[in-house]
């Protein structure tokens, strides 16, 4: 497997790095089907080629800034086809190890790795204390035992009002909730309570808000857009993180919940 490794490593080299003259550039235009190319590997695989090729580069720093550069801007953002939390986590990770950077520029990586190391896949998802219009007070552990769909939401977007409607509208969702295999919590972090009761949650969704602000203050979620979704597994592990689509949340909720 080893041998696979460097094989492919190398291959992803040659594809990102265009060699000109004495003078090494990121073929940009490259980067793309590199990540999506690692992506297809299984998940300890794509970490060790991702980790390889930034070790790799090291020794031409302008190149390796440039790919610490590319990879904040798509492999960070998850309403980018690109997005990889993990992968991204993986270059932050081998840029602060490295030496190419100077103290000043690893100070983004750090607080970014911080960010991401929250929640991650296969971790305890961290408990979320929540209120619903009835004034009454909950947390996310009092839906252990059943996979939780936590929409998190601003009730002034319209990309979080298309998101709660596709979910009314899906009846597998509608079927899971009904026999009590899933939850679906949406959760409102900011401090506008008029505008939160104004805003409509249809059925199955819960409608909740994070009225002590603890996501927020407390740093629980790293979020950097919304919607964002995640998906709980009933021992309180996170299956998915930070997921803007319905499509690709509903087939691993799909594949998990199969009895």
């Amino acid at each position: 497997m080893m041998r696979n490794i460097i094989l492919t490593t190398v291959l992803c080299l040659l594809a990102i790095v265009a060699v000109k003259a004495d003078e090494p550039t990121v073929n940009a235009g490259n980067l793309a089907l590199v990540v999506s190319q690692i992506e297809l590997r299984p998940h300890r695989d794509a970490v060790i080629i991702t980790d390889r090729i930034m070790q790799a580069l090291a020794t031409r720093p302008e190149s390796y800034r440039e790919v610490l550069a590319w990879a904040d801007s798509h492999l960070a953002d998850p309403t980018d086809s690109l997005y990889s939390d993990e992968l991204y986590l993986t270059i932050l990770e081998r840029a602060l190890r490295d030496s190419v950077l100077t103290p000043a520029e690893k100070l983004r990586p750090r607080l970014m790795a911080e960010a991401l190391a929250k929640n991650r896949v296969g971790s305890r998802a961290a408990t979320i204390d929540y209120v619903l219009p009835d004034g009454s007070r909950h947390t996310t552990a009092e839906l252990a035992g059943r996979h939780v769909l936590l929409l998190f939401n601003d009730p002034d977007c319209d990309a979080c009002a298309r998101v709660k409607q596709r979910i009314a509208d899906n009846d597998t969702i509608k079927a899971l909730v009904g026999g009590g295999r899933l939850a679906v919590l949406a959760i409102y972090s900011g401090d506008n309570e008029r505008v939160w009761r104004m805003t409509h949650y249809p059925e199955p969704i819960i409608d909740g808000w994070n009225k002590s602000m603890s996501v927020v203050n407390d740093d629980l979620y790293y979020l950097p857009s919304q919607p964002l979704m995640y998906l709980i597994a009933p021992d309180g592990t996170v299956l998915i993180k930070n997921e803007p689509s319905l499509r690709r949340l509903m087939r691993v909720m799909l594949s998990d919940a199969r009895p």
